[in-house]
Order: structure tokens, then sequence, then C-alpha cells
């Protein structure tokens, strides 16, 4: 016995004087999210979700401009109205970054399962297994990605998903669909001064017996109006095509004008998406929970928060919808008023109260308060 306590303190010793050489950093995070969204059947209608989530990053030089990071999920979901729970588990990340600088110019490389985002940030932004390129300079950046979805947990990761594909909520780790998916981008900082114009083409490519392709083509520019108003507009045209039928033609447009002022965050939007516009990550466009995807939508509205202390802030939205299918008529409002409070350094609370209200259909109506904390350590 006293042989195996020697032998495990000297384990201990090395591993940590191995974390102390090489400046190994990790750590954990504890996250809830309950949401209460009263409807006719169940006023105590209960949606609970609960994530722990493990971390360690560790360079491979002293500048960390070289280094491996992983993250691993655990996750429980609970929801009473249909008496479900469900465990999940999930590699969020496993990537290797190298950052070199060459002149006044930057080269990076990203390894492995990362998440990436496309311009506009409502057609593609998720984890995959890949791989991207981009080179900095103060004329031009370019980049360059690819990635394949086959082997994430769909159950954590939410895409569109093809017509006949499968979804196996009760698995622990269900396999996505699978798409091959390739983005090429340009941006000119200097073309225009104090703007940046951008252009990026992605496509995702369903490598399965029935075909899912998607292509889009996004042009962008963003920039500084004076030094506390700023802007971006984004414009995007995109191709589609299941079970090699012909291509669908749409298009997809978004515009913020936001305003800075102290403790005071303003922001006015627009969104566009036509008729047959389909995206590739899945994204909430309304919270009537009837239409989670951008799709024949006209919206605009406005967000504003003012932070009245440094850990507090209280936020409030409105957006008012029109319904592309029916020549843009109205389709309803919805708001969105809440406060975040950082508690310390590392306990997190969030209180929100959102509802829309739809013009036509009662059905779609949908109202929910929502609490989230988060502890890390």
């Amino acid at each position: 016995m006293k042989y195996f306590n020697k032998k495990f303190l000297i384990v201990i010793f090395t591993i940590f004087s191995f974390i102390n050489v090489f400046a190994i950093d990790y750590g954990a995070n504890l996250k809830n999210d309950t949401k209460i969204s009263p409807n006719e059947d169940d006023f105590f209608n209960l949606l609970q979700r609960n994530d722990l989530s493990a971390w360690i990053k560790v360079p491979f030089n002293e500048n960390n401009s070289a280094y491996l990071v992983a993250e691993g999920l655990y996750r429980f979901e609970y929801n009473n109205s249909v008496s479900y729970r469900v465990n999940y588990i999930d590699l969020s990340m496993l990537q290797f970054v190298l950052n070199k600088e060459i002149g006044d110019n930057l080269f990076s490389l990203n390894l492995g399962r990362f998440a990436f985002t496309d311009l506009t940030s409502c057609i593609f932004g998720q984890p995959a297994d890949g791989v991207s390129f981009s080179f900095d300079s103060s004329v031009y950046n370019f980049s360059l990605y690819a990635a394949y979805t086959g082997l994430l947990n769909s159950n954590v990761i939410k895409m569109i998903n093809s017509e006949d594909f499968e979804i196996e909520p009760e698995k622990v780790y269900a396999l996505s669909d699978k798409f091959a998916t390739v983005a090429l981008g340009v941006s000119l900082p200097e073309l225009i001064p104090n703007n940046t114009l951008s252009l990026q083409g992605l496509g995702a490519i369903r490598l399965d017996e029935i075909a899912n392709n998607k292509f889009y083509l996004t042009v962008g520019l963003d920039g500084v109006v004076n030094q506390n108003i700023f802007y971006s507009v984004y414009g995007t045209a995109s191709l589609k095509s299941y079970d090699k039928e012909d291509y669908l033609i749409s298009s997809f447009a978004k515009a913020d004008l936001n305003f800075i002022y102290d403790k005071l965050f303003l922001n006015v939007n627009a969104l566009f998406a036509g008729q047959d516009f389909e995206g590739v990550t899945s994204f909430v466009a309304l919270n009537s929970g009837y239409e989670p995807e951008y799709n024949s939508l006209l919206k605009a509205g406005v967000l504003a928060s003012y932070r009245i202390l440094d850990n507090v802030k209280f936020f409030a939205s409105a957006d008012i919808a029109f319904n592309g299918k029916e020549n843009y008529s109205l389709k309803g409002f919805q708001y969105d008023i809440g406060c975040d409070w950082q508690v310390v350094s590392d306990v997190y609370i969030g209180l929100d109260w959102n509802q829309y209200i739809d013009i036509d259909e009662s059905d779609a109506n949908y109202k929910a308060v929502n609490l989230k904390a988060m502890i890390s350590f």
C-alpha cells in the first residue's frame, strides 16, 4: 500500500509539473436553461436543459501562437409536456490552431473540429470537422474553409436536415446529415476608407444516396459612419436542389445599423428571406416556434440595451414580420425584454420574457419566460 501511495504521488506530481511548465489551461462550465411557455393545454409547460462542459488548452510555444484546444459536453434535457428525459454527449471542439506572422501579414491555420460562421451569420454557423486557412494583410484578407458534418451529434448540432434524414432523439450520440461544406472568402479592408467590402462563396453538398445541394454567393459591406455609429449590409443569392431536381433560385438580405454611446447600445435591423431560401444550419426566425427557419419572410426590428452597472445590463427588442407567401402582408409581432447579471466573474444569471403574436393564426402565438444561469470553474 505504501508503494502504491508513493507511486500515485509521483504521477500526480508529474502531471502538475507538466501543467506548470507548458502553461496548460483548463476549466469547466455548468449551464442551466429553464423555459416556461404557458399554453392552452398546460400553463406550466416546462423545458429544461442542463449542460456540463469541460475544456483544456495546450500551448506549444511561449507566445501562444500554436496550441491545441478541446471541449467536451454532457447535456440533459427534460420536457414535461411530452414527458421525455434525454441525455446527450458531444465533442464540441478538438482544434489545432497556428498563427504565424509573415512581415506585416498574418497567416492562420485551424485543423480539427471547430466552429465556422458565414458572412451573414444566418446560413452556416456551427462546428464541423475540417480545416481553414486565412491570410490577412493591410490590402486584402483571404480565407478558405472545408469541412464535413457527418460525424457530428445531430441532437446537439441543429442543422436543416434533408427530407429523408431520420432524426434519432433517443440516442445519446446520433450522427448528423452528411454534408461536405466549402467556403471561399475575400475581403478588401481599404478599398473604401473606413469600410470593408467582402465576397464569400459557400457550398454544401450532401454525400448520400439522395442528393441535397446548396450554394450561396454573398456580398457584404460594413464600416464606420462615425465614432458611435457602425453598419453592415449583406446580400446573398442561393441555389438549392433536392434529389437531382431543378435548382431553385432564391435570395437573402440583412442590414444592421448600430449606435454605441457610453453604456447604451442600439441596433436597428432588417432581414429578407425569399420563398425558396434555405440555409445549412437551423436558425430561429420567429419566436412562434412554427417557423424556425428563414423562409418567405420580411422582418424589421430594433434592439436596445443599457448597462446600469458594470455587471448588470437591461435589454429589450421588438420585431414586426411580413408573410412572403401572401404578398408580404402583415404577419405578426414579437418582443423580448430581460436582464443579464454577471454576479461575479464566474457566475452569470439571465432572465427574459418573450412573446410572439400572430395576426391570422392564434395557434402560432407563443410566450415564454426564460431563466439562464452559468457557473464557471
